[in-house]
């Protein structure tokens, strides 16, 4: 931060003066330290303390002026950095700029053998700074294609004091049986705009962003499964964290980074969906016994309902026969993971399961063993 301070002698001899300099920064900036020169004669250090004397019955001619200046090296927050909390705007009051907001600064002069003082503050504004937070939203349902919506909201939030620009990307790292085909975004609902697939936009290039302000993201993925996984053949991944952080290459895992324009500063925030599940069914004939003396046997199907997903779901289950016109259903009976049985009816249309819940990658076994008769 740069202030000048002047002196000036308007009287008609000289005089000495003592100048002392004490900031009154908002309590989320602190002073690291600070140099100051006089009239460019060379910078001298100052310590981290805010309250520096610059001079000690300084002489100044009359009619001369003297001009300091003061650079202060200063430091937010980790609150402020991490958006938690934001500075205070330069504030004032009759009297002027009030102590303890913005970058206040005030300096003090003395004339030496006299009872002058002259006292002068101004205040500057803290520079911007933009934090995004992502946060997943939801995931719509599966369509019988694999396909499905995720929504995400980025917020961005200028926690400093004073006018920024940012840029802003936002990558996709989702489960490698999850494809892209494209997204929209809107920035504070004003309409969307269309996202190719490539997983990889630029939400925003030098977008402006007022201290205090706000600027939110709606950003809606269309995505799809692999046939892999609507086949029962693979599982996709559950979202992985690690050390606080998710990793990319799992679930509906999404970053946005966002740069400050004019500044070294980048923010980054991740964050990770579930994918929907996915309830894959398979039949199997596991044996019939044999025919005894009145035509009668037993004939058994095994039934398994695997969520390959990567979130839990419910499913319903039915059961229908179409046997040979000579065979006849005498009853049956179903148990689900080796549980017990349960009997049916000799309609040959049974309902197995009315949403019944399974968690992401668990499997259900069915037994169904029938009874006919030729």
């Amino acid at each position: 931060v740069l202030y000048m301070l002047s002196a000036e002698n308007t009287g008609g001899s000289e005089g000495f003066y003592t100048l002392t300099d004490l900031t009154g920064f908002d309590a989320n900036v602190s002073v690291l330290g600070g140099s100051s020169n006089l009239n460019n004669t060379g910078a001298g250090s100052l310590d981290a303390t805010g309250n520096w004397l610059l001079a000690t019955n300084q002489s100044l001619a009359a009619g001369a002026e003297d001009v300091w200046s003061l650079v202060v090296t200063a430091q937010v927050s980790g609150a402020v950095m991490d958006g938690t909390t934001n500075v205070s705007l330069c504030a004032t009051n009759s009297e002027g700029y009030v102590a303890g907001s913005g970058l206040y600064n005030e300096a003090t002069l003395t004339v030496s053998n006299s009872t002058q003082i002259s006292t002068d503050e101004d205040c500057g504004e803290v520079p911007p700074v933009i934090v995004v937070e992502k946060t997943f939203e939801s995931v719509g349902a599966m369509d019988s294609n694999g396909v499905f919506t995720v929504t995400y909201t980025i917020d961005a939030e200028n926690t400093g004091g004073s006018l920024g620009y940012y840029s802003a990307v936002d990558t996709t790292g989702f489960d490698t049986n999850v494809s892209v085909l494209g997204a929209t975004s809107n920035l504070n609902s004003t309409g969307a705009g269309p996202l190719d697939g490539s997983g990889n936009w630029l939400l925003a290039t030098n977008q402006a962003l007022d201290a205090g302000a706000v600027d939110s993201y709606e950003l809606v993925v269309t995505a799809q499964v692999s046939q892999a996984v609507l086949e029962g053949e693979t599982n996709v991944t559950a979202c992985l964290l690690e050390e606080n952080a998710y990793v990319t290459g799992n679930g509906l895992y999404n970053e946005v980074t966002l740069t400050v324009s004019n500044s070294t500063q980048v923010s980054t925030d991740e964050d990770c969906g579930e994918v929907p599940p996915v309830i894959v069914l398979d039949k199997v004939f596991s044996g019939a016994t044999p025919i005894d003396s009145n035509g009668t046997f037993e004939v058994t199907y095994t039934l398994t309902a695997e969520n390959t997903g990567g979130s839990e779901g419910a499913y319903s289950l039915s059961d229908t026969s179409g046997f040979d016109t000579n065979v006849s259903i005498l009853g049956a009976s179903s148990n689900l993971n080796s549980t017990g049985a349960g009997s049916l009816d000799s309609s040959g249309s049974w309902t197995l399961a009315t949403d019944l819940p399974l968690a992401a990658g668990d499997v259900d076994s069915w037994s169904l063993v029938v009874t006919a008769q030729v």
